[in-house]
């Protein structure tokens, strides 16, 4: 259902960024100028991840002399997952926009996201063309895409990127969820009463600095992206499959190989079961500052 309302929604920009500072003034002042609309208004929330530059006094000079300019300063570098959820847990707009400030994220998709909530959507997902990623990291991308619906059984295709759209019921719902802290992907399945839209967008490079995640941080993200979507029974079934086959392997192998995988089974499963705990369990009640 379409939006009939006499009062202008408020769309909130939650931007996570890290020694971004040359990208702040220009991203601002581009909002300002795709974004300005008379069917709504726009503001933006930056979450800075404890900075090495000075990217947090210049989202504190812009926002002194612009209301609608907010910052979340994090003390600790937490990481994009956790950025974006704080900004989340401090939204109040009607609807949310997850996008990067250094222009990957195009503004003039979020305007079209814009214009689909105003039709009646509640989630708008931002999906690249995957036609356009090359060599070995697309090689990567499929084989996590396909590990997630193996495991998890969810499928991150049309979903490859956080830049999306959610208005505030969706955010309400996805904030009750701690664990998706660390990788704020959708199960689509558990929204089913939500309009759910997408619009495909082409890759752009990033217009200045370099990107924070490298090889190690990526395997990384994509370990604790797996816990955070997988259920526990999934988890639980999963790692009791894993022993059983090391038990049957008692016919199939000499003893001591056998023993041998039986012991790494079981340190396997305690450490998943542990991490899997840390993670569903995080106390995402972090010291960051509010800029007021």
């Amino acid at each position: 259902m379409a939006i009939e309302t006499t009062i202008k929604p408020t769309i909130t920009l939650l931007v996570p960024v890290r020694d971004e500072e040359a990208n702040i003034r220009p991203f601002v002042q581009n909002v300002r100028t795709v974004l300005n609309s008379e069917e709504y208004n726009v503001s933006i929330l930056f979450v800075e991840d404890n900075s090495s530059d000075n990217t947090r006094n210049v989202i504190k000079t812009i926002a002194s002399s612009d209301s609608s300019i907010n910052g979340l300063f994090i003390n600790n570098k937490f990481g994009q997952g956790p950025a974006v959820f704080f900004g989340l847990m401090n939204c109040t707009g009607d609807a949310v926009i997850m996008m990067d400030i250094d222009g990957t994220h195009p503004l003039s998709v979020a305007k079209e996201m814009i214009g689909k909530f105003l039709a009646g959507a509640d989630i708008v997902q931002g999906v690249r063309n995957q036609r356009e990623i090359f060599g070995v990291r697309k090689i990567l991308s499929i084989l996590f895409n396909y590990s997630c619906r193996l495991f998890a059984g969810v499928d991150l295709s049309m979903q490859p990127v956080y830049f999306r759209l959610l208005s505030k019921k969706v955010v309400s719902a996805i904030t009750k969820q701690p664990w998706l802290a660390h990788f704020v992907r959708l199960n689509f399945r558990e929204f089913s009463d939500c309009r759910i839209e997408f619009i495909e967008f082409h890759f752009i490079e990033r217009n200045l600095g370099r990107g924070k995640y490298n090889l190690r941080g990526l395997i990384k993200l994509a370990i604790r992206g797996q816990l955070s979507l997988i259920s526990p029974k999934r988890l639980y079934f999963l790692l009791t499959l894993l022993n059983s086959i090391a038990i049957s392997s008692i016919w199939l192998a000499p003893l001591w190989l056998a023993v041998a995988l039986m012991v790494l089974a079981g340190f396997a499963t305690i450490f998943l079961l542990m991490e899997f705990s840390r993670i569903r369990n995080r106390d995402v009640t972090l010291a960051i500052q509010i800029l007021p």
